[in-house]
């Protein structure tokens, strides 16, 4: 009969703590919604050989296109920054991204001066490097 009551106090017990847990408010966070000026926008910054040259399209709520205009960067070597960082910023609508392993200063160039556009048409930067 121990073992019954034993059984029973311990389902109790975790029904209780099963209704605390979903009465529980949790911490909601904001989901931040950016707000551009549209236009177009450029930028340079220094990569690892010299001067990158980065030109950024906004919509009111989006970035729309990113060129790399001019760079004297090494082909081989910060390519796949050139391409893939202004690529993986308009999937993500963030400045959170890898940089690319072999060029991160073309890949820090890159970001900083999207950065810099990203300010040059009224938005808070900050919040979209979270």
């Amino acid at each position: 009969m121990k073992s019954i009551y034993g059984i029973k106090g311990i389902a109790l017990i975790i029904i209780l703590l099963l209704l605390l847990t979903a009465c529980s408010s949790g911490d909601k966070k904001e989901v931040f919604v950016p707000s551009y000026t549209a236009g177009t926008y450029t930028s340079e910054q220094l990569g690892f050989n010299g001067p990158v040259v980065i030109e950024v399209t906004f919509t009111e709520d989006s970035i729309a296109e990113i060129v790399v205009v001019s760079n004297v960067e090494t082909d081989y070597i910060a390519g796949p920054a050139l391409e893939g960082i202004p690529a993986a910023i308009i999937e993500n609508q963030r400045l959170k991204v890898d940089t690319v392993s072999g060029a991160t200063y073309t890949s820090k160039a890159i970001l900083k001066a999207v950065e810099d556009c990203i300010i040059q048409a009224g938005e808070n930067a900050e919040e979209l490097s979270k």
